[in-house]
């Protein structure tokens, strides 16, 4: 069995699909956010109006104290549904961002590692021939320089810093 060799523009597509998720998401969020902040608009503007009708209907301060209350009542009720819907929306960003991560990280490593895997078997990956004429030039290279092909092996305690 022999695993394909998968080409180096892998990780390139990664990241160009890791940045158009998160823009994804982004744009997703910002929806959310644009339509808490229009319940919002009308929520003060609902107040507004109610106690601006409250004071043109009052004979008297205990009528608009009565209304006033009525209308900080409603208004604090709205307050506190548009609070737990912008907490709801904030874990279901957070628990979808986390995915995100997730996913991209998978994507990561099989498209770093995805060319070089071993398989199961044991049978050696197959490598492309630019790799083995990358090792044979660096051998070469080496040879010519007078350099050792493999580390030397130094007695037990000989590793002195020069």
């Amino acid at each position: 069995m022999e695993i394909e060799f998968h080409d180096p523009f892998d990780i390139c597509r990664t990241n160009l699909r890791l940045a158009l998720r998160f823009g994804s998401l982004a744009q997703e969020w910002r929806q959310h956010v644009c339509t808490l902040q229009v319940r919002r608009i009308e929520r003060d503007k609902e107040a507004l109006e109610s106690e601006r009708e409250a004071l043109a209907r009052a004979r008297d301060w205990g009528e608009f104290n009565t209304a006033t209350q009525t209308v900080m009542r409603e208004y604090f009720a709205a307050t506190v549904s548009l609070w737990q819907e912008g907490v709801g929306v904030a874990m279901r960003n957070q628990t979808v961002v986390g995915e995100a991560f997730a996913d991209i990280l998978k994507d990561w490593q099989s498209a770093w590692t995805g060319g070089y895997a071993k398989p199961a078997s044991g049978a050696s990956a197959a490598i492309p021939d630019w790799v083995n004429g990358f090792t044979l030039a660096m051998r070469a290279a080496q040879q010519a320089a007078g350099a050792p092909t493999a580390p030397a092996q130094g007695a037990k305690g000989d590793h002195h810093a020069v």
